[in-house]
């Protein structure tokens, strides 16, 4: 995320030129990065400049992806605005399958619950932050994604 420590509202020119070199020095950048592994989250963090592609849906994943550890799969949708959950329910709105999925695919197909596998929920994220349509096998619709 950029923006301008000094255009935030209460930060004057020298509480912002502190702010950027403590930011700017490796130790507190590990330490940040650190603290955000663990799920430390700011208040008003922001994954990008607006809403992503996956905003206000809910993911749960199930099996063991192909290339994507279950660490990534959740970054990369929480980057794209959805949120990940650990079981599937009527507020869920995909389900993301790998190999030897649990009993959620049974209850997610009974729930009527679109069922991704992970080369469509890489697809989508890529189609849509391009603003263009999945179609499926690896190609993409110009119109809008969302």
């Amino acid at each position: 995320m950029k923006f301008i420590i000094a255009d935030l509202e209460g930060i004057d020119s020298e509480i912002a030129s502190s702010l950027q070199k403590w930011l700017a020095h490796p130790g507190n950048q590990k330490l940040l990065a650190g603290l955000s592994q663990a799920g430390l989250r700011l208040h008003g963090e922001s994954s990008g400049s607006g809403p992503g592609p996956l905003t206000g849906q809910v993911l749960v994943l199930s099996g063991t992806l192909p290339s994507l550890s279950r660490a990534a799969a959740r970054k990369r949708i929480e980057a794209a605005g959805g949120t990940v959950s650990g079981s599937v329910s009527k507020k869920t709105t995909h389900l993301v399958v790998g190999a030897n999925p649990s009993s959620k695919l049974d209850k997610a197909r009974a729930l009527g619950i679109e069922i991704l596998d992970e080369e469509a929920l890489l697809q989508r994220l890529d189609c849509q932050q391009k603003d263009l349509t999945p179609l499926g096998r690896g190609m993409c619709l110009e119109g809008g994604g969302n």
